[in-house]
This record gives structure tokens, C-alpha cells and sequence, in this order.
């Protein structure tokens, strides 16, 4: 069987990895994708074979053509990407202007806005890391900030514009008439820190850096020595603090009230971390995984790069592959799996094959056509006899994904930011929760009564659940689980990140809501996928990057493996669950009808390292980490400014850029050449020690080198080019009042999508979906009140 998206042709114009790994998502689902004379290979991977290698892994499968944009399309395409530079975007506008070629959505990928103060400026992956937040927390608490090292800005930057030209296009089927998509590498990377950003607005706490594998909130969370290698230990809630206290034999640690809070602990870490620490190198890591495990505590596995690809739990899944035209290389499969149900007859099936279910390969490039079908297939008839309508559906805006229905019951950072993503592009998302079990991302710890309730007040909820409507319901009540079920019968795509197995034993997981509800789109979203020995781990975001391979990328030689990110595994799951979504929901209007889809979040982070797995698969010894530095950059470093505490990053990858930087600060002398790199830093740093950090960056970014701020997640609240944007915007909210929320990392023919209405409390839409929309009498409703079903204040426990 074809991949999901054959029948579509994109045009990629490859100028950096970026545009490449964009194009890459849509070569590994089915579509024709032609690229526009050959890459530019500078920067890419980590030099020699290597950087061949991984150039291989991300353009296999797609066809050369002439560079001429004219000539390229003398085609029909359906959609061009462009990038990586303003010029560059506005050269394919032209071009398509010249062909008249109308119905193509041009997507313009950029470093930076196109407009705004830093519209000019050149980007690299280490300056993104810096500005977007990232690389602030990370390294050592004394000294500078480090920077993360590969390509995971853009990787981040390519997967974010494939959800937003996917919706667009099947939004184009659907008669949305835009056709100009832009987004830029820096806002899709906000992802990892719009929350802290919104958090000081709100209530006043800044993000500050605590040292390695040390980040706000959360203690334990890091990774530890074992007797034998390394275990990831993460420990959030009380119940997870006290059986983690237990296991090690210190149960005492536990006794004290104020260790029960995560932040309370941080904040002792270094006494905690005196018993912590022996207390892990007695025993084996295996030992450690299994007995955590088993104890509901959220321990991972951290495998080097090597053996990464050799874990029999990724082996099951086939989560790596040799790379297509290389001697030896392996690179990651894509991060989840598709299970196709075929239609019912009428409605494009086979004959013969009404209800049967194919599994198909998720990196198949077939190109054969299929002929459109609707845009969604048809809801159940209301009562009356006609179509039932969303509220919201009736009001939003006209937007891509309008007319989409999805149902969330998700909870945390990852699921929620998934379809925040179909919230903003315009679909129709139903949240449920229950009184309970509501979502954890409310509140995790410490009490909850309050005026107003605290778990209505955290940041991080109102960051990842604008845009939806929320409902209650208990789903362990027949009551509950009934209506869920209704509710999916009107969906069309079901979103779902619970503890491996949870649903599934209600009877309301993806396969049994996908396979009674012909046409839904079901996943689940596990941080080890939903298939293979390791599937029923228990996660964190994490947990997810300790099992990922990322810290045997980042650190100096010495460091234990290094992360980066207090949960970075969540946005990157976010991001992928609702790739996931889109192709799926792009095959179904092409007559594939609905599926079962199988996401492992570790999987997901397997793609922003995969420049560093593909290099580990070329040689024997382990890569070398370097701090800051990186083998393909010339000078890759971060340097004090005036101000205490503040930096500046810089990254010079090309001769050019090297000669511009000695020009500038005062050794035109130095040639550029990877054995000056410790002198040409030395010269940086005294240079910009005088001087305000803005100036120095202006002054370098004038001279053409790739320079920004090394921003904590608070800084961006001022940031030059976000507030010209008007980024962040405001939205008004029962318990809170006012309260700033980024705006979507994307624009629609000029436009950024619109904030339709605030995160919603809890319970706030049970009338309007199960009254209005289910249509569910005033005394059914009060029963299900009466018997606990529903509500819309959190019960006693909820947090135990």
C-alpha cells in the first residue's frame, strides 16, 4: 500500500536542514518531492562521511530537478518550500507569480521573521539555541551557559512548518483559499520556553540556572551513576518521592513534609544529593529500571549512541534503519507507526473488504493517485434529523483545519501541545478531564483549595490549552465512558497521552474507539510507544530525553551524560503527535478511512539527534563531546557581556564569517582554521566583556556574523523582534483575569491565527458539549452532577 501522501508533489528548494528535513517528512509518507538543484552541504552533520551520511538520511527518496525555478515548475505542484532566507522566500514568490501557478501553497521557512528588526540577520542552530531559551539552564551552574550541540533547531523548525502546510493543504481541499504560509525557526523553538516566559508575567518566577541536569521544578530529575553505567531518575509527585526514598533504603528522606513538594527538594538538592548519589552506585543500572519501574517511579533507561540502535526494545519497534546509498549508516525510522482501517463499501473501500484492517509502512514513497474524497466523512444525525454543529465551529474564523473535530483527552505538556496545534489552525477541540484526575499539568503537587483554585492558575496549563473547550467526565463510570464514546462518534481524530494501558482498560483506548467509530483517526501517545517490552514505563518529558541518546551529545568530555531541557521530550511529542495526525487525516480524505497510530515520544527525540546517531554508526569510538564547540563550526562559543550574568552566543561556520568576526574585533591575523578556535574564543570574550550585549550582537550581526543573546526564558518577554510581532498577547480568564499567551510559531497569508478564547477551567464547557451538543436533557444533566460524573470543582485526593 501507498504512504498516506501519495498523489501530493512538493517542490523543496534545499537550503538548509530546515527546508531538507520538511521535505524529508513528506518523502517518508508517500508524496513526490522534488528538490531544486543540489543542497548546500555547509554545516551539516559532523563532517566527512558523516555529514555525506546524514545528508543521505534526510534526502533519500527525493527526485532532482533543474534549480531554475521556472523550469521546476513547468509541473503542477501542490506545494513549494522555500527558505532559508527572506530572499530566498521571495524569490519562489516570483517565481510562482511568473508561472501562475495559483493553487500552490507556498511555505516560506525561514531563520528569522521576514520582517521586524532582525529580519536580516543570519541564523545558525547554536544562536537559535541560545535565543529561544534553551541553552541558558544548560552546562554548569558557575560559568557560562553551554550550548547545545546538532541540528535541533531546525529539525524543530522543518516538522512545525509540515503541520502548518499539511493543514493548509487540507484546508485547500476543502475550499480554505490562503496560500502563503510562513514560519521561522526562533518562534517554532519557543516551544521549549513560552511557559517560563508566561510564568514571570504571571506570577513572578524566573527560570535560573542551577547547574547540570538541574532545572526548575523538578528534583530528582536528572541522571545518575550506576554501578555499571547510567540510570535517569525522575521524581515529581509525592507518592513517586517516597517510593523512590524507599527503594534506595531511605525512607527517612520522605518523612519531612517539605520534601514532598519537587521545588522544596530543588532547593536542597545538594543535601539530597549526598545520599542520592552513593545510593545509585550500589546496584546495576538494569536493576534500578526494573525495580523503579515496577514501583511506579519514572526511571529511564540511558543508553550511549552505539548502543542506542542496538536496544532490543528499539529493535522490536524497528525504530532504526540502515540509511539508503551509505556503506554502514544507521539513522531513526519515523517516531510512530500507522494502522489503517479501510472504509466501509460506499465510501472508496475495495469491494469485498468492508471493515477489513491493513497495516501499511509509514515510509512508504509510492505516488499513485486517488481520487478526493469528502473532507471528513459525515457525523451522526442529530435528533432532529439534521447535522450537529460545534458552537465553536459556528464562530471561528476561516481557518485550515475549520469543520475538524478532535477529541483530547490528554493531559501534561505533550498531548496538550498537540492539539493546541489543531486548536489554532482551527479545529474543534473538546478536552475532557474528570473532577478526579483532571490534568496534571493544573497541579502536581501542594494544595488545592484555595480563592482562586490553584490548579487554575498554573502557566503552564494556560499556555498549551487555549483555543479548546473543557469538559468533566469520570471515566470510570459507565455514565462516563458512554459519553465519551458518543463523543468520539462525532470526532475525527481521538488524542490520547494516559498512563500506557489506561484507557485501553476502560475500553476507550484508540483501538476501541477507532475500530467502533469507522473514519476516527485514534493515537496514543506513549513515551515508549505502545508495542515492545518498555511500553508500559511510566514518563516524564525527562524520562523521555535521559532514554534518548541526546545527553551522550551535549556536555564537556568529563560531564555525566548532559540534558538540556527540564521536559524537553514534551514539546517534541507535541510535535509529532500532531504530524502524526495530519498525515493520517490526509489519507482518510484520500480514501484510507481511519487508523490506529502508535507514537513513542523517545522516538520523536531520535529525530532531532539523528545527525549524531548517523555519525556514531560511521565510526567505533564513542563521539566526543566538547562542550559548546562543535567538529563542523569554525568558532561555536558563548562570551560574557557588560551586565553580570549576561551572554552572547556566536557561531561562525564558514571562512567568510570567520574573516568578518577577526575583521571586527581586532585579529584580522587569525586564519580561520579549527586549531585557532581556543584563541579566536579568547579574543570574543575580551571583546565582548565591555560592552552591552545587544550592542555586541548588533555589531557582529552588521559584520555578518550569526551572533544573538543567550536568553533565559524570562528575557523573551522584551525581545526586540517578538514584541514588534506582538507575540504575546493577552487573554482574559475566569480566577486570573488577564494573563499573557504566545501567539501560534506561524502566519497565514500574513496573519498569525487568531487566540479565539483562554484556556478553560474545569468543567467550563459540560453544558454547551453535553447539553447542546449531545443533547442531553436538564435532568440527565443534574444526574450525572448528582452522581459525581461531572463537575467543575476538583475533589479531594485528585493529586494522590
Amino acid at each position: 500500500m501507498s504512504g498516506p501522501l501519495a498523489g501530493l508533489t512538493v517542490l523543496e528548494c534545499p537550503d538548509g536542514v530546515a527546508t531538507r528535513y520538511c521535505g524529508r517528512l513528506f518523502t517518508a509518507h508517500g508524496a513526490t518531492v522534488l528538490q531544486a538543484g543540489p543542497p548546500d552541504a555547509t554545516g551539516v552533520g559532523y563532517g566527512g562521511s558523516a555529514s555525506a551520511a546524514y545528508a543521505a538520511w534526510l534526502d533519500h527518496g527525493k527526485r532532482p530537478v533543474a534549480r531554475d525555478l521556472g523550469q521546476a515548475l513547468g509541473q503542477a505542484v501542490d506545494l513549494v518550500i522555500a527558505g532559508q532566507g527572506p530572499a530566498d522566500v521571495a524569490a519562489v514568490d516570483a517565481a510562482l507569480g511568473a508561472a501562475g501557478a495559483s493553487n500552490a501553497i507556498r511555505l516560506g521557512l525561514t531563520w528569522f521573521a521576514p520582517d521586524g528588526p532582525y529580519a536580516g540577520w543570519g541564523g545558525t542552530d547554536a544562536v537559535i539555541q541560545a535565543m529561544s531559551g534553551v541553552a541558558y539552564a544548560t552546562g554548569p551552574k558557575d560559568g557560562a551557559p553551554m550550548l547545545p550541540r546538532g541540528h535541533a533547531p531546525q529539525v524543530v523548525g522543518g516538522a512545525t512548518a509540515f503541520i502548518v502546510a499539511m493543514a493548509a493543504l487540507i484546508g485547500r481541499d476543502a475550499g480554505w483559499r490562503g496560500r502563503r504560509i510562513d514560519v521561522n525557526i526562533l518562534d517554532a523553538n519557543l516551544c521549549f520556553s513560552e511557559g517560563g516566559a508566561a510564568g514571570l508575567a504571571l506570577t513572578g518566577d524566573k527560570v535560573v540556572r542551577r547547574g547540570v541536569n538541574r532545572f526548575t521544578p523538578t528534583f530528582p530529575g536528572g541522571i545518575y551513576q550506576a554501578s555499571d553505567g547510567w540510570i535517569g531518575v525522575t521524581a515529581l509527585t509525592p507518592p513517586q518521592w517516597t517510593a523512590l526514598c524507599d527503594m534506595i533504603g531511605h525512607s527517612e528522606l520522605a518523612r519531612d513534609p517539605a520534601s514532598l513538594v519537587t521545588l522544596q527538594r530543588l532547593n536542597a538538592a545538594d543535601a539530597f544529593d549526598r545520599v542520592l548519589v552513593p545510593a545509585f552506585k550500589t546496584r546495576p543500572a538494569a536493576y534500578w529500571l526494573t525495580e523503579g519501574q515496577g514501583r511506579r517511579i519514572p526511571l529511564a533507561p540511558v543508553p550511549d549512541l552505539a548502543a542506542l540502535p542496538r536496544t532490543p526494545h528499539w529493535q522490536g519497534r524497528g525504530s532504526f534503519a540502515p540509511v539508503p546509498g551509505t556503506a554502514s549508516a544507521v539513522g531513526p525510522t519515523q517516531p510512530f507507526r500507522i494502522d489503517s482501517f479501510l472504509p466501509p463499501e460506499g465510501e472508496g473501500a475495495p469491494k469485498g473488504r468492508k471493515g477489513d484492517v491493513g497495516t501499511e509502512s509509514v515510509t512508504a514513497d509510492g505516488t499513485e493517485s486517488v481520487a478526493t474524497s469528502p473532507f471528513r466523512r459525515s457525523a451522526p444525525p442529530s435528533p432532529s434529523g439534521g447535522r450537529i454543529k460545534s458552537q465553536a465551529a459556528a464562530t471561528a474564523p476561516d481557518l485550515p483545519l475549520r469543520g475538524v473535530r478532535v477529541l483530547d483527552l490528554t493531559m501534561g505538556w505533550a498531548g496538550p501541545l498537540a492539539t493546541r496545534h489543531f486548536a489554532d489552525l482551527g479545529a474543534d477541540i473538546v478536552k475532557v478531564e474528570s473532577c478526579t484526575h483532571f490534568d496534571w499539568w493544573r497541579a502536581f503537587d501542594g494544595p488545592m483549595d484555595g480563592d482562586p483554585p490553584p490548579y487554575e492558575t498554573r502557566p503552564s496549563f494556560l499556555m498549551v490549552n487555549r483555543n479548546k473547550r473543557g469538559i468533566t467526565l469520570d471515566l470510570k463510570t459507565d455514565a462516563g465512558k458512554a459519553l465519551v464514546r458518543r463523543l468520539a462518534a462525532r470526532a475525527d481524530i481521538m488524542i490520547e497521552n494516559y498512563a500506557p494501558g489506561t484507557l485501553d482498560k476502560l475500553g476507550i483506548g484508540p483501538k476501541a474507539l477507532a475500530g467502533a467509530t469507522p473514519g476516527l483517526i485514534g493515537i496514543s501517545m506513549g513515551a515508549f510507544g505502545a508495542a515492545g517490552p518498555w511500553s508500559g514505563f511510566r514518563a516524564y518529558g525527562s524520562t523521555v530525553e535521559q532514554a534518548s541518546g541526546l545527553p551522550f551529545v551535549n556536555g564537556e568530555p568529563d560531564d555525566p551524560p548532559t540534558m538540556q531541557h527540564v521536559a524537553y521530550g514534551d514539546p517534541i511529542g507535541g510535535l509529532y503527535g500532531a504530524v502524526a495526525c495530519l498525515v493520517a487525516l490526509y489519507g482518510r480524505r484520500r480514501g484510507r478511512g481511519g487508523a490506529v497510530i502508535d507514537l513513542s515520544q523517545v522516538e520523536c527525540l531520535f529525530q532531532l539527534c539523528a545527525d549524531a546517531i548517523v555519525a556514531q554508526s560511521t565510526q567505533t569510538d564513542l563521539l566526543v563531546r566538547s562542550g559548546s564547540h562543535h567538529p563542523l563550526s569554525l568558532l561555536r562559543a558563548v562570551a560574557g557581556t557588560a551586565a553580570p550574568e549576561t551572554w552572547i552566543a556566536v557561531a561562525a561556520e564558514t571562512a567568510a564569517q570567520w574573516m568578518a568576526l577577526a575583521e571586527l574585533i581586532g585579529c584580522p591575523e587569525l586564519a580561520p582554521a579549527k586549531e585557532n578556535e581556543p584563541d579566536m574564543e579568547a579574543r570574543l570574550r575580551a571583546w565582548a566583556a565591555s560592552r552591552e550585549a545587544r550592542d555586541a550582537v548588533d555589531r557582529l550581526q552588521g559584520a555578518g556574523v550569526p551572533a544573538g543573546p543567550v536568553y533565559a526564558a524570562q528575557d523573551l518577554l522584551a525581545d526586540p523582534q517578538l514584541v514588534a510581532a506582538g507575540f504575546w498577547r493577552r487573554a482574559e480568564r475566569r480566577f486570573i483575569g488577564t494573563h499573557i499567551t504566545p501567539l501560534a510559531p506561524y502566519r497565514l497569508d500574513g496573519r498569525p491565527p487568531p487566540l479565539v478564547c483562554a484556556s478553560p477551567t474545569l468543567g467550563e464547557h459540560n453544558g454547551p458539549v453535553l447539553m447542546g451538543e449531545l443533547g442531553l436533557s436538564r435532568n440527565e444533566f443534574a444526574a450525572l452532577e448528582a452522581d459525581g460524573v461531572i463537575g467543575t470543582r476538583a475533589v479531594m485526593g485528585s493529586l494522590q
